[in-house]
């Protein structure tokens, strides 16, 4: 049975809260179907069916995503009654339903729509499918690289003290390595890793007033407010450009930078990127490029956008969008390179006749191609502004 928006009744049971109904509909009591069927074609999963004719429907909609491509695990990480919302986590997890690792149409996690996860809240028995998440919170999110230069012992104290000052002292971690300078073989390289707490991050982020999204996963398009640390479950993740743009201007306001790289206290500083993201973007655009291409020429982009905005999420809109125009681009070149191949077949018929290629490059088509060009080009651009 579906509901509106390709929605099934276990999505419906955890937007409403309802676990008793939701241990219901997908509970292992060793009856329904499987009790008529001889022991070789049991079905793996036996759950509670009341009309077993109707096994196939109900078992595809239980475990299909509504039309923003959100599992009912998204819905769970709407539920306010955090107790509420582990419980039927934990429910879903252990029955196979729903996965951590997909993502809706918005390019978002299930656990990417609570602003602040608490790991710590998560169920032993479901923990282990977080292991990439809670991987995350040990990651660092910014480096300063400097050496282990005596010139620039004392000024690399001054440095590790406006981190202290910055409440950054327990999140921050030192490694040192080899510099590979010719010239200095000797020379090693200093890194600090700093982690940022949440309540940093939330604090600041409200004090500048960032636009985060909000945490709603069935829209169709972003919708963004003020960040407010009190409203934080209304909002989701920071995504990687408003995190660092919060980062930069907090260790703006105690480090000067530009002073530290003048005077050769530090040879460089940078965001970190988040490996396991920018593989699984690789992944998610090599397996919806050629749909998206399609997609911007015949209509129905929207259905594989999930790659474009995973970009945005970790990129910004700038990039997203530079990148989407530039499929759409290559969508609509397909036109003028099917007609370019037929005026080349005439350009080659005529040269096989008259062996000349002033005459082979002067055929009938150009002008009827140069017509086509110009119209194809005003449509192209007033396709774009409509997407």
């Amino acid at each position: 049975m579906k509901l509106y928006d390709h929605q099934n009744l276990v999505h419906a049971a955890v937007k409403g809260g309802q676990y008793e109904m939701l241990e219901f509909l997908i509970k292992d009591t060793r009856k329904g179907i499987n009790d008529n069927l001889p022991e070789h074609k049991k079905f793996p999963v036996k759950y509670r069916i009341l009309d077993a004719t109707k096994f196939n429907q109900y078992w595809k909609t239980r475990r299909n995503r509504d039309a923003m491509g959100n599992s009912p695990l998204h819905f769970c990480y709407e539920i306010q009654d955090t107790e509420l919302r582990y419980k039927m986590l934990s429910l879903l997890l252990e029955e196979g339903i729903g996965d951590v690792k997909e993502r809706n149409k918005l390019g978002l996690l299930p656990q990417e729509l609570e602003h602040d996860t608490e790991y710590a809240r998560i169920p032993d028995n479901i923990k282990h499918l977080f292991k990439q998440d809670l991987r995350h919170t040990l990651e660092g999110d910014y480096m300063i690289v400097t050496s282990e230069s005596e010139t620039v012992k004392g000024k690399k104290a001054l440095l590790l003290e406006q981190l202290d000052e910055l409440h950054l002292k327990e999140t921050t971690e030192t490694f040192t390595i080899p510099a590979e300078d010719k010239k200095d073989p000797s020379k090693k390289l200093i890194l600090i890793s700093i982690k940022f707490p949440d309540e940093i991050l939330n604090k600041e982020a409200e004090a500048l007033g960032i636009e985060t999204t909000l945490a709603y996963s069935q829209t169709k398009v972003f919708v963004k407010a003020p960040f407010s640390e009190r409203m934080k479950s209304s909002f989701v993740t920071f995504d990687a450009d408003e995190k660092v743009e919060t980062i930069q201007e907090y260790l703006g306001k105690e480090i000067d930078f530009e002073y530290y790289l003048m005077t050769g206290t530090i040879e460089q500083h940078f965001p970190l990127h988040q490996k396991n993201d920018v593989k699984q973007m690789q992944e998610c655009f090599a397996k919806y490029k050629f749909k998206l291409i399609f997609a911007f020429l015949f209509g129905g982009f929207g259905k594989y956008m999930q790659p474009i905005n995973m970009m945005k999420n970790y990129y910004g809109e700038k990039y997203a969008f530079e990148y989407c125009f530039l499929l759409h681009y290559v969508a609509w070149l397909m036109i003028p390179s099917a007609l370019g191949v037929a005026v080349l077949v005439r350009m080659l018929q005529i040269y096989s006749h008259t062996k000349s290629v002033v005459e082979a490059m002067d055929t009938d088509f150009n002008g009827i191609l140069g017509v086509i060009l110009a119209i194809w080009a005003t449509c192209f651009l007033e396709s774009w502004k409509r997407k």
